[in-house]
């Protein structure tokens, strides 16, 4: 996953929205070919829509359709040899806009931390199971536009593998991890310094001695 923009961070409702690019992987035997036997073609795009693709879902999404950032969308095919299936590779704009549980005890000097929940909606991992393509770097952010309000420090993503009461086999799950830190400034400048200025000001005149003198 690559993050283009943070949209908004809006903390009365809790939530985030960012702009991102996706990148899944997946091996499909069924869709192999032996190069050798179409002029040496290793490669070919088509349509997402005539392919079988994963659900992949975010699970904490606050809004759940995203088919209008796939549907003009073509998936990429690499042969891996003779009765070795394909390499699908599905790349695709989206905009996420998903629940997150902010703490505001720090403000304007606050770091928030994101999670991004995705797993397979329906499949166990015996049919479809996750793996992180980078876990150092989980998110990418070489191409993120600057906030103006926020600045992202770091990314992780650790992979969950989770076993529910109503069924047998288990479910995995990447959770990626996006700290972000308010960038303080504004608020120093506009908020902090006048109120601290007033304070302190009323502190002084508080125990300043008066005088009247009769006149």
């Amino acid at each position: 996953m690559e993050l283009y923009q943070i949209i908004q961070v809006n903390e009365p409702q809790q939530f985030l929205m960012l702009n991102a690019w996706i990148v899944e992987r997946w091996v499909d035997n069924l869709l192999g070919w032996d190069p050798e036997e179409f002029s040496n073609v290793t490669e070919i795009m088509i349509p997402y829509d005539n392919l079988w693709i994963p659900d992949t879902t975010l699970y904490n999404s606050l809004v759940m359709d995203d088919h209008d950032t796939r549907r003009l969308l073509n998936a990429k095919l690499t042969a891996r040899g003779k009765d070795k299936g394909a390499l699908v590779e599905l790349l695709y704009p989206t905009i996420y806009k998903l629940s997150c549980l902010l703490d505001l005890r720090f403000f304007p000097l606050d770091v928030q931390t994101c999670k991004l929940t995705f797993g397979s909606w329906t499949f166990d991992n015996t049919l479809i199971d996750y793996f992180p393509h980078n876990v150092t770097h989980a998110i990418g952010i070489t191409n993120c536009i600057d906030n103006e309000g926020w600045t992202v420090l770091r990314t992780t993503v650790e992979r969950h593998v989770n076993h529910y009461d109503c069924c047998p086999n288990n479910y995995t799950l990447l959770e990626f991890h996006l700290n972000i830190q308010r960038k303080p400034l504004y608020y120093v400048i506009n908020l902090i310094t006048p109120t601290s200025i007033i304070t302190l000001i009323s502190i002084v005149g508080f125990f300043s001695s008066s005088s009247i003198n009769d006149l």
